[in-house]
């Protein structure tokens, strides 16, 4: 069953590059162009930062080029930018790739847990053909590489793969800095074991608190 859902979520991994690679053929002109703000009545056709992200990168300085660009969260879109040469189409691809590894983590993150193949499927469809899903894989972003090893994170954590869950951790935090509290919060509180919860909400209320004073 586990051979089949994985066939699925690569089916579903091609057919949002497909609808990927169509969405920036038909927009392509006004990609190219930098006229997307506005193109036959239609705005906002991608993410503006995806454009931020691609036009600080210096092949020939990497690393520089964005330590001054004073831009946040671009090292990991940048640097699929750069891996893909700047190649749209490649992008596409690199981020249905990453779609695929979601997926799978979902699964074997359902299976470690008993969820029934049948519920599995049908979130698996769900995550894969929202139009969320399909808009953000134009171009090079951080939605969906952060979703992706955040739960190759969580998988790799639960099942006692240290040298796997730190790799992802420290990947996550390179695509959204902000998630480097997420990640500390949440093995700080597991150190409560079945207190987990209650541990974060405790935690969560004085920070709010703190933050109205």
């Amino acid at each position: 069953m586990k051979i089949k859902i994985t066939g699925i979520a690569l089916l579903l991994s091609l057919i949002v590059f497909c609808m990927s690679v169509l969405y920036y053929n038909y927009f392509s002109s006004a990609l190219l162009s930098d006229l997307w703000q506005n193109i036959n009545g239609f705005t906002r056709i991608v993410i503006p930062d995806t454009f931020i992200y691609k036009n600080i990168v210096d092949p020939s300085d990497f690393t520089q080029s964005i330590i001054i660009s004073g831009v946040k969260n671009t090292i990991g879109p940048s640097f699929i930018w750069m891996a893909a040469n700047e190649n749209w189409v490649l992008v596409s691809l690199i981020n249905s790739l990453l779609l695929f590894l979601a997926l799978r983590y979902q699964i074997k993150i359902a299976s470690v847990f008993c969820i029934s193949m049948r519920r599995v499927v049908i979130i698996t469809f769900v995550l894969s053909l929202i139009p969320a899903t399909i808009y953000y894989s134009v171009g090079s972003l951080k939605e969906i590489a952060t979703m992706t090893f955040l739960l190759g994170f969580y998988y790799h954590y639960i099942k006692g793969q240290y040298i796997k869950w730190i790799s992802c951790a420290i990947i996550v935090v390179l695509f959204r800095y902000q998630m480097i509290g997420i990640v500390f919060l949440f093995l700080f509180c597991d150190q409560f074991k079945k207190r987990a919860l209650l541990a974060a909400f405790i935690i969560l209320f004085f920070k709010l608190i703190t933050k109205q004073k």
